[in-house]
């Protein structure tokens, strides 16, 4: 008795059905646009955290390098006035300032992280292109 109720043949409302069908294809490009719209607001955050990371990157290697030039210029001076009052001969050593080579060791992490999460290959082309080869290319 249940089963003839269950495959009782009802009259089918094609107007009803065909509602029902474009109602659930709409649901479902607005959630795939919604996911799109999504992902893609996520890429520009991405792509705008990286910008941030390299530009406080390149300012904090920038004032390394800056910190070590006085060091160095300091000691290209210093030769040249142990060169004035001895000689091209003169030795070097014992400098007056001296500490050592001291280099600048830049940071490259922000870089680093931008290609490895490809946040450049979601940049505009050009900006990309300005970037990359200035900074710590392989």
């Amino acid at each position: 008795m249940r089963l003839q109720r269950i495959f009782k043949k009802e009259e089918i409302s094609w107007a009803a059905l065909a509602l029902e069908v474009f109602s659930v294809t709409l649901s479902v490009l607005v959630a795939l646009a919604i996911g799109d719209w999504n992902e893609e607001r996520q890429q520009r955050k991405q792509v705008g955290q990286a910008l941030q990371g390299i530009t406080a990157e390149c300012e904090s290697n920038r004032r390394r390098l800056e910190g070590r030039l006085t060091y160095y210029i300091a000691l290209r001076n210093e030769l040249q006035r142990k060169i004035e009052e001895q000689g091209a001969d003169a030795p070097a050593f014992p400098l007056e300032g001296w500490r050592g080579f001291q280099p600048a060791l830049l940071r490259d992490s922000a870089y680093r992280t931008a290609v490895a999460t490809e946040a450049f290959s979601r940049m505009d082309f050009r900006l990309a292109d300005a970037i990359a080869p200035g900074l710590f290319a392989p």
